[in-house]
């Protein structure tokens, strides 16, 4: 069984890694897929996005993952819950204008407005954002993602603090009641008609 790791840094290899774990991950995923119907197009712009978060995640908050980066989370601490441009800038975002369709982002930057918005209205006491956490389906079923949850949770309660998630799936929300968090607010992403959960959790 793979141990559980914190990374500070990480090579320009593993960043790549990283990103495909995570594109894999979320290959399939509703919300994506209603931004870029099609496979290729949505691979690409995944791994963009997936590799600006995990240069972020370097800088402002903690990644966690396995020796062999199977699955990866990244959580963001109380300070660094609100991703200003000036912060995504400083972490590499410039790129996703040279990589992904201005289209395709402004459609995304909308979505993450919305849940912005909302996330900042739901929780206004300091917390860690649960930002995402990928496995790669070549590994999903080994208890990846539920050891990485486990070493956060643990680790975020000894501060004594909050942990907020979204997340677009109900089964998930039963997935993650199982680490002690609640559904907190659902709401329908406008002009769609897919439904967001918001979820936090109280330290134990």
């Amino acid at each position: 069984m793979s141990e559980i790791c914190e990374y500070t840094s990480l090579s320009k290899h593993q960043i790549k890694k990283a990103a495909e774990v995570l594109r894999n991950a979320f290959q399939e995923d509703l919300t994506f897929k209603l931004l870029v119907p099609e496979d290729t197009e949505r691979q690409e712009m995944l791994y963009q996005l997936f590799k600006f978060l995990v240069k972020y995640g370097l800088k402002r908050g903690i990644i966690v993952s396995t020796p062999e980066i199977e699955g990866l989370s990244i959580w963001l601490p109380p300070k660094e819950v609100n991703i200003s441009p000036w912060k995504a800038i400083l972490s590499g975002a410039l790129s996703l204008v040279f990589n992904v369709s201005l289209k395709r982002l402004l459609a995304q930057k909308k979505i993450e407005n919305f849940t912005s918005k909302l996330h900042k209205k739901l929780v206004s006491v300091p917390h860690w954002h649960f930002c995402v956490i990928g496995v790669d389906p070549a590994h999903q079923g080994k208890g990846i993602g539920m050891r990485m949850i486990n070493y956060m949770t643990g680790r975020i309660d000894k501060e004594r603090l909050l942990i907020y998630l979204e997340t677009n799936l109900i089964k998930n929300v039963k997935f993650y009641n199982r680490f002690g968090f609640f559904l907190l607010h659902e709401d329908t992403i406008p002009d769609t008609d897919l439904t967001l959960y918001f979820m936090l959790r109280n330290p134990k």
